[in-house]
């Protein structure tokens, strides 16, 4: 594999992208769970808007990574990438610098998980105040595919099943 220049400067500079934009994510997805956690709830389109365009970006940092890593001639599985970086820079800085960005990601997506429990739960909370308000009998409760109970308005009442 011959390396050049170029090609160590085209590496650490979408690496360093990258990691912008995962570590902005990642601020987001905070600020999304301190939203969600009071009751601004108004600021959540904007948080989803703006995670949206993150994601599209990192989507669009993804393909492009593919495509650097066909042109140097890298498989992209995640062990030659890191073998290839390694090669690369005797210093292990694009080693560390791939790793620290594969981390952020697994905590955007732990985050981004957490949150959408979080919001499954107001909406459940939602639902429920609104067949209060409307005098709408409630759901049925129905044991869940993991062995919860929810309120399912299609499942008949547990005491009947």
């Amino acid at each position: 594999m011959n390396v050049t220049e170029a090609d160590v400067r085209a590496v650490t500079a979408h690496l360093s992208d990258e990691g912008d934009a995962l570590d902005e994510l990642l601020g987001l997805l905070a600020e999304e769970t301190s939203v969600l956690g009071s009751n601004l709830i108004d600021e959540l389109p904007g948080i989803t808007s703006r995670k949206q365009a993150l994601i599209t970006r990192l989507d669009q940092l993804s393909g492009e990574w593919l495509t650097l890593m066909s042109r140097l001639g890298i498989d992209p599985a995640p062990d030659a990438v890191a073998t290839a970086l390694r090669r690369m820079d005797q210093a292990g800085d694009l080693a560390r610098q791939r790793e620290n960005n594969r981390t952020t990601a697994r905590g955007c997506r732990e985050i981004n998980i957490e949150n959408g429990v979080l919001i499954a739960k107001r909406e459940r909370l939602a639902a429920r105040s609104l067949e209060v308000l409307s005098g709408t009998p409630p759901s049925p409760e129905a044991y869940t595919r993991t062995g919860t109970r929810e309120r399912n308005r299609h499942a008949r009442p547990l005491g009947s099943a």
